[in-house]
């Protein structure tokens, strides 16, 4: 990203101080572990505007169409690379287009906030001088218990497991799936091929049950966190940095 663009562009800010009207654009880091974080805060922004854009990445919209459905004065502007290309000089660009054509400020969140020793989910809350502990307290979704249930029946089947005594296991990393150190017994992997619904969230309800849970730094170790669980919780330190998580994980070193 070129400095020379966010110093002269005026749309962009990086204080919410600096928007004076009742609508604005939140362009956060964009992954979906990032998106999780960040829900809280804006469950607490948004009682403040009248009209909050979120840009998303599309691959994302089943999933964060559920997440927001219980603030209606939040909308979704996604996007999506071209060619498989990230240039996020562009994205700005477009968003700051779309921005101009309604006469709003953008606010980018977590871009430039970033301090030695402090975790880059702090900094977001940081930015906007909200407590990070809204990242829990004020983290909402409005559930579809229906659609869970039929997700549930899809699981247990695929993966030949009982409802009665199962482990959550999760290794996908942004940068590609990854070799736990775990058996393949009484275990539903989360992925992409057995998800027929492509929406993370309609995993709370196996999350809330589960056995065990099995995560590395991921946006499923994000939701984990955030949501009710029964069972013992694994945090293996392959990729990433560590993260600090509310829950009492136990760590798997490699």
């Amino acid at each position: 990203m070129k400095k020379s663009f966010f110093n002269k562009n005026e749309t962009l800010v990086k204080k919410l101080s600096q928007v004076k009207d009742d609508s604005l654009i939140i362009f956060p880091h964009l992954g979906l572990g990032d998106q999780i974080i960040n829900k809280g805060a804006i469950n607490v922004v948004s009682k403040n505007f009248k009209k909050i854009y979120l840009v998303s990445w599309r691959k994302f919209q089943n999933s964060m169409d559920y997440l927001y459905a219980d603030l209606e004065n939040v909308e979704m502007l996604y996007i999506e690379p071209k060619n498989n290309e990230v240039d996020f000089d562009n994205y700005f660009l477009s968003v700051t287009k779309f921005a101009d054509s309604k006469n709003l400020k953008v606010l980018k969140l977590g871009y430039e906030h970033k301090k030695k020793g402090i975790p880059f989910y702090e900094a977001f809350y940081r930015q906007i001088k909200i407590d990070y502990q809204n990242s829990y307290s004020n983290f909402k979704v409005l559930r579809d218990e229906s659609s869970e249930k039929k997700l549930n029946d899809h699981i247990f089947k695929y993966f030949n497991v009982s409802p009665e005594n199962y482990k959550l296991v999760h290794k996908e990393h942004s940068s590609g799936k990854k070799s736990l150190r775990l058996s393949d017994e009484n275990t539903i992997y989360v992925n992409k091929e057995s998800d027929p619904f492509n929406n993370l969230f309609l995993y709370i309800d196996l999350i809330n049950n589960a056995k065990e849970i099995h995560c590395l730094n991921s946006s499923f170790c994000h939701l984990v966190d955030r949501v009710e669980s029964k069972g013992n919780l694994f945090y293996h330190d392959l990729v990433g940095s560590k993260l600090n998580l509310n829950k009492n994980w136990q760590t798997v070193d490699y």
